[in-house]
């Protein structure tokens, strides 16, 4: 899509930003304004290319090893830290978004339609070049 990755140490990125060296640099509101990248980067792209989520683990020898008392206990204390950390992160996106149209960024909302264009042949060729991952973004798209 025309752009080329340049590996950069996330401590060098305001500097890189500043002098020019890199154009863009990918990363969430509340790590963008807390790195005060906003005096450097006056754009943020609202792509939405990814949605990480964090996700709580634990292993099977583990969870078995739990009484059916402490699981329920545990999945209790998952959904509810779900729930507060979803509203925690809310809070801190609109804080840092705040912060950072303050230093004169705007937040732009591209229309996805030529992005999505763009890579769908990446997608087409899924089949035959990794059908595992094909697999994998079907089920993906059927949750949408």
């Amino acid at each position: 899509m025309g752009g080329n990755a340049t590996p950069l140490a996330y401590g060098e990125l305001y500097t890189a930003l500043q002098q020019g060296v890199v154009d863009a640099a990918e990363n969430n509101i509340p790590s963008f304004s807390l790195s005060r990248h906003g005096e450097v980067s006056k754009y943020f792209s609202l792509d939405e290319h990814t949605m990480v989520p964090d996700v709580l683990v634990i292993s099977n020898k583990a969870y078995d090893g739990l009484s059916e008392e402490n699981r329920a206990a545990l999945k209790t204390a998952a959904n509810h830290s779900m729930e507060l950390m979803k509203k925690l992160w809310a809070e801190s996106e609109a804080k840092e978004r705040a912060n950072a149209e303050k230093l004169g960024v705007k937040f732009i909302t591209p229309n996805k339609t030529a992005f999505v264009e763009a890579v769908q042949p990446m997608y087409d060729a899924l089949d035959e070049t990794n059908p595992d991952l094909a697999e994998i973004v079907e089920r993906i798209r059927a949750v949408q």
